[in-house]
């Protein structure tokens, strides 16, 4: 997920710099290694398959309605990855995809993102019921958004914690990134 403003960092996050590589391509080769064969971005980067929002302004809960209709019907699951969480590691990803859960949903503790989704009629129809809302005008988060799914909830640890913190600000990356 890069398609936001990042308006409250004051700068694109997917072109922030990290270990020597813009955040956005930080991200897909944590995916690589996690075994994501297929890499779909939610705004427009050139050298990526690219899912252009459907809904402006509607946050992360637009974004991800809008990947989930572009993605229905074509792959079984997928896994929704902010591009602003720096730490996220390749353990992350694996924790959230090898769960045998028929499940529409999984998440950590206390954290609806990254987030894992089986691309079934219940969580499309989930999207469409929020893609009503969103288009009233209604904000909604990504807590709302999976509260009217069935989620396995994966307990979060110390190490956990860390690789989940997203940056929204120029401070919160700063902090994240103090040791790099």
């Amino acid at each position: 997920m890069a398609g936001g403003k990042s308006s409250r960092m004051g700068q694109d996050k997917a072109l922030l710099s990290f270990r020597g590589a813009k955040m956005i391509d930080h991200i897909a080769e944590v995916l690589r290694t996690g075994d994501i064969e297929q890499i779909f971005v939610s705004g427009n980067y050139e050298g990526y398959d690219c899912i252009k929002d459907t809904y402006k302004n509607a946050g992360p809960v637009g974004g991800i309605c809008t990947i989930v209709a572009a993605l229905y019907g074509k792959f079984d699951r997928a896994i929704i990855v902010p591009v602003d969480m720096p730490h996220i590691s390749q353990t992350i990803v694996t924790a959230l995809l090898h769960h045998d859960s028929k499940l529409d949903a999984i998440h950590f503790e206390n954290e609806p993102m990254p987030l894992f989704l089986n691309l079934n009629t219940k969580v499309k129809t989930r999207c469409v019921e929020i893609e009503l809302q969103i288009s009233h005008d209604k904000s909604l988060s990504v807590r709302e958004l999976i509260g009217g799914l069935e989620c396995l909830v994966l307990p979060i640890t110390p190490e956990t914690s860390r690789q989940l913190i997203n940056t929204n600000s120029p401070q919160d990356w700063a902090k994240a990134t103090a040791d790099e």
